[in-house]
């Protein structure tokens, strides 16, 4: 059986800790999706590495219509 972690981050300091907190819940088992409000992703884009970019990151909103 799979567990999903729905890991959701915003800016504010303690989201610089999400890569670990990442790593330590995918030891531990768990599927790991990351959202992030647009200014966390500006904040993580250039630490942001493999095992984050594992499971789409969603760092805007969808907008209206089908999913693309």
């Amino acid at each position: 059986m799979t567990r999903t972690l729905y890991l959701f981050c915003s800016a504010a300091p303690p989201v610089f800790d999400v890569a670990r907190v990442i790593e330590d819940a995918q030891a531990r088992g768990w599927d790991v999706c990351l959202g992030l409000t647009p200014s966390a992703a500006r904040w993580l884009e250039p630490s942001l590495d493999g095992a984050v970019r594992e499971r789409r990151v969603r760092a805007q909103r969808a907008g209206p219509g089908p999913p693309g």
